[in-house]
């Protein structure tokens, strides 16, 4: 056979080649790939976005505005109110609840997260699905989510399921799969007991995943950062 004869089996040993080349490739970085993709893939269901070039996936985090902070505000001191009738507490309960004590609550429940995380917290978030967030940081490229709650000793058990609840339904919404969400109950009276402290959190893992609930007493809070009244 002549040169010209084996002309037409180039192009198909190239391709072979080119098969084994990158198979060879695949084969000797396939963990390392495999973990590159889960860490993308967490990190776009997270929220997080990520860009390449001049394409961006994922959420973007934009900052709430002050009238949807201040509705948002409200709307927590209602609720805490209403959660906390419903469990049996009194008019007494939450002794002239205003906007400015949750904001206390809020703030103060932040700053206690941020140290025992040890991660810098973006506050007041809006994803751009619509989703709230008190606060959000990452840990290892994962994505939490804080939620910052008002109770007392006696609605602290309903506070944390319908906020779990919410949470969890709003995050599948966003398609914000893989987070982990931080609850956070500060209590505007009275101060979680030991018990507490212990079997909130657990059960709350139990029932509903990849949770931390923290629970803080607002005299507490004050009191270590210096804010004491």
């Amino acid at each position: 056979m002549s040169i010209k004869d084996y002309e037409g089996f180039v192009p198909l040993a190239q391709t072979f080649l080119w098969v084994i080349l990158v198979g060879g490739i695949l084969f000797r970085y396939s963990a390392a790939i495999d973990r590159l993709i889960r860490l993308l893939t967490e990190r776009i269901e997270g929220g997080s976005s990520f860009k390449a070039g001049p394409v961006e996936i994922g959420q973007a985090l934009i900052p709430q505005d002050a009238e949807s902070q201040r509705s948002e505000a409200l709307e927590e001191v209602a609720e805490a109110i209403a959660i906390d009738a419903s469990a049996g507490g009194s008019a007494e309960t939450f002794p002239k609840l205003e906007v400015d004590e949750y904001y206390a609550a809020e703030d103060l429940g932040l700053r206690a997260i941020q140290i025992e995380y040890g991660q810098p917290i973006q506050r007041q978030i809006r994803f751009v699905s619509g989703f709230l967030a008190d606060g959000v940081f990452t840990v290892n490229g994962k994505i939490h989510v804080v939620e910052v709650k008002i109770g007392t000793p006696t609605s602290t058990e309903a506070v944390v399921r319908k906020a779990l609840m919410k949470m969890q339904s709003s995050l599948s919404t966003s398609n914000i799969f893989s987070a982990r969400i931080v609850l956070v109950v500060v209590y505007i009276t009275g101060r979680p007991s030991v018990l507490d402290e212990k079997i909130i959190p657990a059960e709350a893992r139990q029932a509903y995943g990849d949770v931390d609930v923290k629970l803080y007493a607002l005299a507490d809070l004050r009191k270590k950062f210096g804010t004491e009244r």
